[in-house]
């Protein structure tokens, strides 16, 4: 379906009035709002509101939802990653009842949003020099010998992979031995 045409379902939630879809770098993707608002206001909007959560985003205040209540009316916006999708409401409009309704379109739109990649081939796997052998690891001072270096569950990988796992592992057995937490990534 059509962004403008989930938009428009977006708007028979009971308290919504309009809606829009806007890009990450502030370009209005998509709108079904009322006759009454500016399209020239609408673009000037989106880009301030991509830029005002572009910087919550940089300064690691990350916002998923914001809740903006005026006069007559409230803004809701919901990050979707890679874009926003901003309700325009009554005032007095039920949060609950908006997003109970809106839960499964949020959802086609924030898939539709994704980037469509192609399936990737997978790279070749850089071989490890031939003049170099993979260096043994050692065992930390201080240890007891039940703490050895498990080989590596994956098949396949480069010998300098290897080591690098396996010193991972020895440094996670020594902290635990130690009493310390420790996890490696």
């Amino acid at each position: 379906m059509p962004l403008d045409e989930q938009l428009k379902e977006a708007n028979r939630a009971v308290g919504v009035q309009g809606s829009l879809l806007v890009s990450t770098e502030g370009e209005v993707l998509a709108a079904a709002m009322p006759a009454s608002v500016d399209e020239g206001k609408l673009r000037e909007m989106a880009g301030h509101l991509a830029r005002s959560l572009g910087a919550l985003d940089r300064s690691k205040r990350k916002s998923t939802e914001l809740d903006l209540t005026f006069q007559d009316l409230r803004l809701l916006v919901r990050t979707l990653r890679p874009g926003y999708l901003v309700l325009l409401c009554q005032r007095n409009a039920n949060l609950p009842l908006i997003n109970l309704s809106l839960g499964p379109i949020v959802k086609k739109i924030a898939a539709e949003l994704k980037p469509k990649h192609a399936p990737a081939e997978p790279e070749a796997e850089p071989e490890a020099p031939a003049s170099l052998p993979a260096p043994e690891p050692a065992q930390p001072a201080g240890l007891p010998p039940a703490i050895e270096a498990e080989a590596p569950a994956a098949k396949g990988l480069s010998p300098l992979l290897k080591h690098h796992i396996t010193e991972a592992q020895l440094i996670v057995r020594a902290a635990e031995y130690k009493g310390i937490p420790v996890r490696v990534l």
